[in-house]
Parts: C-alpha cells; sequence; structure tokens
C-alpha cells in the first residue's frame, strides 16, 4: 500500500510494475480477502485516519479493472498517454468508461511515458489534460519541468479529433514500427491474428525494441524504460496460449500495403517470434 497523500490510501502493486513476482490475480485476492490490505485500509478509514481508498498499478489493466468491478473504490491511477494507449488499449477503451459509469475518480500518471515523450512534452500534456480524469500526475526533475508543466495546464487547449488523429498517424515516437490497432491488415492468409500478436508485444516492451539503433541517446532510453512496467511474463503466457503465432507467417507480403502507417509487418512479426517464441530468426 502507498500513500497517495494524507487522505488518500493507494493499493498499489497488483500486478504492476513488477508482475512477474507472483500471479497477478492472485494477488488480487489477497488483498481483498479476510486480514488482507484493503481490510487494513478499511480499519483506518473507520477510526478516522483516512478518509478515502484508491487502488493504482501500471501497464496492462486486466487486474486493475477487476478490482474495481470487486470493490467500490473511491479513486483508481492508471498510465495514460498517447503512445502507450497503443501497447495497453484496454485503459482507455475499458477502465476509464468503467471507472466513470462507477464515478470512480481517475487519476492520470505517465502523461509522457516515463519521460519517452520529452521531445513531445506539450503534446503529450494537450493529451494528457484532455483525457476525462480528475487529476494528472506529472512527474517533475527540476524547477524548469515544474514551471512548464504548469504552463501546460494554465494554456490548456484540447486537442480536436483532426488533431489527435494526426499525433496517431505521425508523432515520432510511434513512427512506423508501433502498431495503432486499426485492424486494417487483417485478414491474413494464414490466419494470424496481427494487431493481436502486436498488442503482446506491446505488453512484452511497449513496442520500444525494434531491433534498430540509428540514435544512440534514443536506443539507450527505449532500453531503460522497455520493460519499465515488468510485463514480460504476461506476454509470455499469452504468446504461448496463442493459436497461430508469428513463425506462421508465409512472407506473402498481402499485408504490407494494408497497414497505413508503413509498418513492416513481416519484419515485425520476425522480432516477436524472436522475442517471445524462444527461437532465433535472424
Amino acid at each position: 500500500m502507498a500513500w497517495g497523500g494524507r487522505n488518500l490510501p493507494m493499493i498499489h502493486g497488483i500486478g504492476g510494475r513488477y508482475p512477474e513476482s507472483g500471479d497477478r490475480f492472485d494477488d488480487l485476492k489477497q488483498i481483498l480477502a479476510p486480514g488482507g490490505a484493503l481490510e487494513g485500509a478499511e480499519e483506518a478509514r473507520k477510526k478516522g485516519k483516512i478518509r478515502f481508498l484508491g487502488v493504482s498499478m501500471h501497464g496492462q489493466p486486466d487486474v486493475l479493472i477487476k478490482s474495481i468491478e470487486s470493490y467500490p473504490f473511491d479513486a483508481v491511477m492508471s498510465t495514460i498517454n498517447y503512445f502507450d494507449r497503443f501497447n495497453f488499449p484496454k485503459i482507455e477503451e475499458v477502465l476509464i468508461p468503467l471507472a466513470l459509469k462507477k464515478q470512480i475518480a481517475i487519476i492520470l500518471m505517465k502523461p509522457v511515458a516515463d519521460g519517452y515523450l520529452w521531445k513531445s512534452a506539450e503534446t503529450a500534456f494537450r493529451y494528457a489534460i484532455g483525457q476525462p480524469v480528475s487529476v494528472v500526475v506529472t512527474g517533475i526533475n527540476n524547477k524548469r519541468m515544474l514551471e512548464e508543466d504548469i504552463g501546460y495546464a494554465n494554456n490548456f487547449k484540447p486537442l480536436s479529433e483532426e488533431e489527435k488523429n494526426n499525433i496517431y498517424a505521425d508523432a515520432a515516437e510511434l513512427g512506423n514500427y508501433v502498431c495503432r490497432q486499426c485492424m486494417k491488415c487483417l485478414p491474413c492468409p494464414e490466419d494470424i491474428n496481427i494487431p493481436e500478436l502486436f498488442k503482446i508485444e506491446g505488453y512484452y516492451d511497449r513496442q520500444m525494441d525494434d531491433g534498430i539503433v540509428d540514435n544512440s541517446a534514443d536506443y539507450a532510453l527505449r532500453e531503460r524504460l522497455k520493460f519499465w512496467y515488468g510485463g514480460q511474463e504476461i506476454a509470455r503466457e499469452q504468446y504461448s496460449s496463442t493459436n497461430v503465432k508469428a513463425d506462421k507467417c508465409s512472407e506473402c507480403g498481402d499485408c504490407m500495403p494494408k497497414c497505413p502507417y508503413g509498418i513492416d509487418i513481416i519484419r515485425k512479426l520476425k522480432n516477436i517470434d524472436f522475442k517471445l517464441g524462444n527461437r532465433k530468426v535472424f
């Protein structure tokens, strides 16, 4: 349990940054069980030591979704930014609508994706502040960043739908490697669910490891951040249970011209099988 302010304890770590330490749903069961962290937090609330209860985790949100389905938390905190929306699409597609329906306060963290969007900070903050959230946790390293972040808030102008679509299409950090989950590459003649495999790659390393080193500083940043949420185990589990894996690609090329973002789908499938299939393909 981590304290998110004097009156808001956050029950944190249920499949968060380090899910490989154990089963994620088992962690949630322990928290909700008699004698668990939630019971202790409720006792503290009865004694007037706290007022509200929140829950938090990083990355893939299945356990977080289950937690707010299971208990009426007052707040939920999750990763939300325009880069990771394509690695963890359930956050915006399922978690946020569910929290709004249940009138649970939404705390947005990681607006600049752990610093990955540092070159596009203003755009990242416009995207973050425009989400249906109660507060944005910015992450600040120095006074200059504080002043810039305050400026983004004071001068906030919502993104239009056209601007959002332009970000999804042209953002340098997404480039021609990150899958936008548009589904236009389907159907595959070999019955490969291409977008689903790319989503699993997102769970694994946030689609940051494209196998290309064209700038040493950018490469070093990706290497530092790609396993930041510790999603390797869940990615391996899901890839292992996939009926048609990436190695079934016949390189027919049928999918390639369909991708509006110029992704080399054949190469990306090889990357995924190299990462998750325990076989060397280059």
